[in-house]
């Protein structure tokens, strides 16, 4: 249940995750740096009717000091659904923000490695884990994973 959960996504996008979230009543910090993806994000969520639950914030998600800025209150749990590229500042995200759970989208094995492999330091477990085949026919696989402190 998401319900009264304050999230904080990155790499929201036009809302993929955002909306259906903040419909099932959870409070969304949607985080996007790209200019035509944000004002997306906030056409949808405004034709959703969903601006009490979210937050849009156009911003580089890779600024950890500028997301601590920004943010308001505490977060109980992050999402990201980052490039290719991955992400690379999330165990220091997660260690400023106090190490809430995480769930990782990820549509490149390599940078999800990459990135999660620090969070052993800071007590992070897999919780759980899925491989979504979204393109059949195709080499390429979303990965999902649940990490939460131990």
């Amino acid at each position: 249940a998401v319900a009264g959960l304050r999230l904080l996504e990155l790499h929201a996008g036009a809302g993929h995750f955002t909306l259906p979230l903040a419909v099932r009543g959870a409070e969304v910090t949607a985080v996007e740096a790209a200019p035509e993806a944000f004002e997306a994000l906030e056409r949808n969520v405004a034709r959703a009717g969903l601006k009490e639950r979210v937050r849009p914030l156009l911003l580089d998600a890779g600024s950890v000091a500028a997301l601590r800025t920004r943010l308001l209150g505490r977060v109980d749990a992050v999402l990201l659904d980052p490039p290719r590229t991955g992400y690379r500042p999330l165990a220091e995200l997660l260690g400023a923000l106090g190490a809430p759970p995480v769930v990782y989208v990820s549509c490149e094995p390599s940078s999800l490695a990459r990135d999660t492999a620090p969070l052993r330091q800071l007590g992070y477990r897999l919780e759980a884990a899925a491989a979504l085949d979204t393109m059949p026919g195709t080499w390429h696989v979303e990965t999902v994973l649940s990490l939460r402190r131990a």
